[in-house]
């Protein structure tokens, strides 16, 4: 994963990134549960509304009208609530891949954040464009909020991928050993007439 983002050693310099990753999971996670809970009332409260006065002659508004408003209001909330259960999932995805270190599913939260990062970005173009600068402010201060979220994560990620990577040893002699991370294809000693040293894997712990 190549992203020309900064990396992150500690969040605000004093949180560790594991921690800061699962605050970040469970706060968006209780957050969309909120959202949907608030979005389905509102559901309710329409449902109830156009059931009472879609043959109300006393409303102000023909049926045509009422069923009409309704039919979008109705669209409207149902795309409310795929947005933000499609949040949960990729929230949860990130709890589970914090929690049990499987450095796949942080990686589905950074690449399905930075597309809705796009879309949000995309969407604030156009209410600032038709609503003004005021109406767009929310939407750029949660793009700002979530671009953060994704920084942090993102970080996570790449130290899980760290820790991935086989630990190589190199034998020079019998007095000399040093071990890192294998950044590349080993090269065998008889593609040169220089004396390569020679690789093998090693646990780490065992050294100590």
């Amino acid at each position: 994963m190549v992203l020309l983002m900064p990396r992150l050693s500690k969040c605000c310099c004093c949180i560790p990134l594991r921690i800061a990753s699962l605050i970040i999971g469970y706060f968006s996670l209780i957050i969309s549960i909120s959202l949907i809970s608030l979005v389905c009332g509102s559901l309710y409260k329409l449902v109830k509304y156009v059931g009472e006065h879609k043959n109300d002659p006393d409303s102000g508004f023909t049926t045509e009208e009422i069923q009409f408003a309704a039919i979008r209001l109705y669209i409207a909330h149902i795309l409310f609530i795929l947005v933000f259960v499609f949040s949960c999932i990729i929230n949860m995805m990130l709890i589970f891949g914090v929690h049990w270190e499987i450095r796949r599913l942080v990686g589905y939260y950074v690449t399905t954040s930075m597309v809705l990062l796009v879309l949000q970005f995309i969407l604030m173009v156009l209410i600032f464009v038709f609503m003004g600068l005021i109406a767009a402010l929310p939407l750029l201060t949660w793009g700002i909020i979530l671009f953060f979220f994704i920084i942090v994560v993102r970080s996570v990620y790449l130290d899980m991928e760290d820790r991935e990577k086989p630990l190589v040893c190199m034998i020079y002699d019998t007095s000399t050993l040093r071990c890192g991370q294998m950044q590349q294809p080993l090269m065998s000693s008889s593609s040169s007439s220089r004396p390569y040293p020679s690789y093998m894997k090693f646990d780490y712990h065992s050294v100590q």
